[in-house]
């Protein structure tokens, strides 16, 4: 079994928030169903660069961890996915695009002993580098966030890269976190790790 975790694809349109009111909203996320307590918050879609490429993405990159946004076009291809293991929330963006917002469930999923990372007073990793996953609360999820207050860090099932593959889809590239066969010594590190190759 393996987890990702997903970072835009140069040359793709990012998105960012509009107001305060927006990132207040985006920011308390934490995989709780919202269902009729969403109100739509407003974004812009935005180039990382003037130089770099601005193609649209059927996932652009909000600039904020633990944000997931897709495009119509995504929704359809994983819809069974993406119903089964939390909700997604309109957005309201500024030139008029359907963006949808996916807010995943929230699991207590990581192996706290034997994952390395930075950790908070408790002892309980918040940043992880390099992650160990407890298999059976993740067998068979296929998106998750990691339990925290605020914006955990979202994984993504090889299934879940698979489809994207087969949808062609456009606008993330997957970092392994992790793979179930490997000790936890062995495990990559997200932060030094390159896309795998789609």
């Amino acid at each position: 079994m393996y987890l990702y975790e997903y970072r835009p694809t140069k040359g793709y349109e990012i998105l960012t928030w509009v107001d305060d009111d927006a990132y207040e909203a985006l920011d308390r996320l934490n995989g709780k169903p919202l269902g009729k307590k969403w109100k739509p918050v407003r974004v812009r879609r935005v180039r990382a660069t003037k130089r770099e490429g601005c193609k649209p993405s059927d996932a652009p990159f909000m600039f904020m961890a633990g944000i997931l946004v897709f495009r119509r076009s995504a929704v359809d291809a994983l819809r069974d996915m993406l119903d089964a293991f939390g909700e997604l929330l309109p957005l309201e963006d500024e030139g008029g695009v359907e963006l949808l917002l996916y807010n995943p469930r929230a699991l207590e999923a990581l192996d706290h002993e034997r994952t390395q990372g930075s950790r908070d007073k408790q002892g309980r990793v918040y940043l992880p580098n390099n992650h160990v996953f407890i298999p059976s609360v993740v067998e068979g999820v296929d998106l998750f966030r990691q339990a925290k207050k605020r914006r955990g860090v979202i994984y993504l099932s090889d299934r879940f890269v698979e489809r994207w593959k087969q949808a062609k889809l456009k606008g993330l590239d997957f970092i392994l976190a992790w793979d179930s066969d490997l000790p936890p010594e062995a495990q990559p590190n997200v932060w030094t790790s390159k896309p795998i190759k789609l």
